[in-house]
């Protein structure tokens, strides 16, 4: 059934595939895309992936991306760099040492995956937050 639109709304859009999608994370890009992170059930080769989405200002699905392995892959929380890029940081129980390793990646304005690393100890390792910092070199 169509839903019934609330004042003031734009477009509503629904996305995700057959099975469990779950929002964790939507930012606001530059040029006014809402990039979506989340875990999917639906999408990837593992038990859950981390799925990002970029929708246009339109409402319109730009480009999605799933990233993971054969495991859980959770908790994703993005940011957009200077350049454009994607930064994100998650959970992993698919690659690195430990039980819960951190998974880092960047994701390009067009959600090709740049690269993603795992890292941690032997135990439980977590991040919440990701920032963008500035190095310089004397």
């Amino acid at each position: 059934p169509e839903r019934e639109v609330p004042p003031g709304t734009k477009w509503l859009l629904r996305i995700g595939g057959g099975r469990y999608e779950d929002t964790f994370t939507i930012v606001e890009t530059r040029d006014g895309a809402l990039v979506v992170a989340g875990k999917t059930t639906s999408y990837g080769p593992g038990e859950s992936a981390i799925w990002i989405v970029k929708i246009s200002a339109a409402g319109q699905v730009l480009w999605q991306e799933s990233l993971g392995g054969s495991a859980y892959e959770l908790d994703p929380v993005i940011v957009e760099s200077r350049n454009g890029d994607l930064l994100l940081v998650g959970q992993t129980l698919s690659f690195g040492a430990g039980e819960n390793d951190i998974l880092l990646a960047r994701l390009g304005e067009d959600g090709r995956i740049l690269w993603q690393k795992a890292i941690g100890g032997p135990l439980h390792d977590y991040a919440r937050s990701i920032v963008e910092g500035s190095v310089t070199h004397p």
